[in-house]
């Protein structure tokens, strides 16, 4: 349940340009993941949209 609602409010931030706040929405879902003996959809949706993120150097 933990990794739905941080998926709504990374998709939220994602959609209002703050990328900051749905990177580390993103890195909490897929923390939650790595400790799943099968990560949701949740999962997997959140390491595709976190690709999309650009890295500022």
């Amino acid at each position: 349940m933990a990794t739905v609602c941080y998926f709504n409010a990374a998709e939220s931030a994602h959609l209002n340009n703050e990328l900051q706040t749905a990177y580390d929405f993103y890195m909490l879902i897929l923390a939650i993941g790595e400790k799943m003996s099968a990560p949701t959809k949740m999962v997997s949706e959140a390491q595709k949209l976190i690709s999309e993120i650009p890295v500022v150097n």
